[in-house]
């Protein structure tokens, strides 16, 4: 009874299957890794310079002494839109030497200083000069520490050097439109790392006294949000996670990995084809059995019966090719070696002493090396050619 192809159960070739797995669960592993990695590279603002952060780059021991003194500071934590009223101070302080990201931000604050506000930039500004690392530089409250070799060297007109070395300024102010802009160009200028009493922090003091009123040191920044008030929550419209996730950095990192994997599944998604059967090896064949015999003749190093057949071998073949092979049925012989030799000479124009020093190799029965067995397998190669 035959059955029929469409009958027969499926095959699963296995190891191909774990194969696939195994390939689409390093595919996983890696997305995986690629997106942690992106929404770290998407943190939040770096906290140095923030009125919160007790670290060396940070600015709670300033900002603790200027309250402690009197002046009227503040921190920011609010949108920039709602900068408001004139005659005020906005200290901005970075580290990261970069622009803040955001450009409606920046237009917001380049309006508020316009309409008559001051902009203190504490950041990684002017160009690299020739000065010491590490200078004093006189100021109406004494010799300031700056630790960098950024200076201003030109001034624009109407810009007006606040603190300088022959090198360039170090602080300097722009007008903008009714308001001015100040640039301190070394950002840690009295960052937790120096003493609360030093002219560091006097000096910085003084700055964002000068041009008077309210004085604001921005967090916002430096991710800092006031809690909304109960006015503000009952604005805003209806949300959900959605909403939530749309102005977080996970939600577009989420729609690109997201389309990465479909990619991914696009590119792997191909047939497989028929399953191919693995092809059993044939036991009984001779090949197999010569490699055996071989391996059993060399481990015993029996060269000498090796040699012993090669011999048989050749004169077999030589008379072949010579054509005075034996016929019984006639009842001629086979010729012996000198004959064979004189033979395979008459027809190749050679020594009949090639083939009886070969042959003879044989007649001795000795144990021949590897190298020896070799070299006699390449001149009896060498002999049937000649023929």
């Amino acid at each position: 009874m035959t059955s029929n192809p469409s009958d027969q159960p499926l095959k699963i070739n296995s190891r191909r299957t774990k194969g696939f797995l195994r390939r689409w669960g390093l595919w996983i592993g890696l997305g995986v890794l690629v997106f942690i990695g992106l929404v770290l590279l998407s943190a939040p603002t770096s906290k140095e310079g923030s009125t919160y952060e007790r670290s060396p780059t940070g600015y709670f021991n300033w900002y603790s002494s200027a309250q402690k003194q009197g002046v009227s500071i503040k921190r920011w934590q609010k949108n920039y839109a709602k900068l408001a009223g004139t005659g005020q101070t906005l200290i901005q302080i970075r580290g990261d030497r970069t622009d803040p990201p955001n450009a409606d931000a920046k237009t917001a604050i380049d309006d508020w200083v316009a309409k008559g506000n001051t902009l203190i930039s504490l950041e990684w500004a002017g160009r690299l000069t020739a000065a010491p690392f590490s200078s004093q530089l006189a100021s109406p409250v004494g010799p300031v520490l700056i630790e960098t070799i950024r200076r201003q060297p030109t001034l624009a007109k109407g810009d007006q050097a606040l603190l300088r070395d022959k090198a360039g300024s170090a602080v300097w102010s722009s007008p903008e439109s009714q308001g001015q802009q100040i640039k301190v160009a070394y950002p840690w200028l009295a960052a937790n790392a120096y003493p609360a009493n030093s002219n560091n922090y006097k000096f910085l003091t003084r700055l964002v006294q000068q041009p008077g009123g309210q004085i604001w040191v921005d967090e916002w920044m430096h991710g800092y949000r006031d809690p909304l008030t109960p006015q503000e929550k009952a604005a805003l419209p209806d949300q959900d996670v959605f909403d939530y996730l749309s102005r977080t950095p996970v939600f577009p990192l989420t729609i690109q990995s997201f389309l990465i994997l479909l990619l991914l599944v696009w590119a792997g998604n191909r047939r497989f084809g028929q399953i191919l059967a693995v092809k059993k090896p044939d036991l009984a064949n001779s090949e197999r059995y010569i490699q055996s015999l071989a391996g059993v003749l060399n481990n015993a190093r029996h060269s000498d019966f090796v040699l012993q057949q090669l011999g048989e071998q050749l004169r077999q073949q030589l008379a072949t090719k010579l054509g005075v092979t034996a016929d019984r049925a006639a009842g001629t012989a086979r010729l012996d070696d000198q004959q064979l030799a004189v033979a395979w000479a008459n027809q190749s124009g050679k020594s009949p002493q090639e083939v009886l020093n070969l042959l003879g190799q044989v007649d001795q029965k000795r144990r021949l090396s590897d190298r020896e067995v070799l070299d006699w397998i390449n001149r009896a190669e060498l002999i049937l050619k000649a023929c």
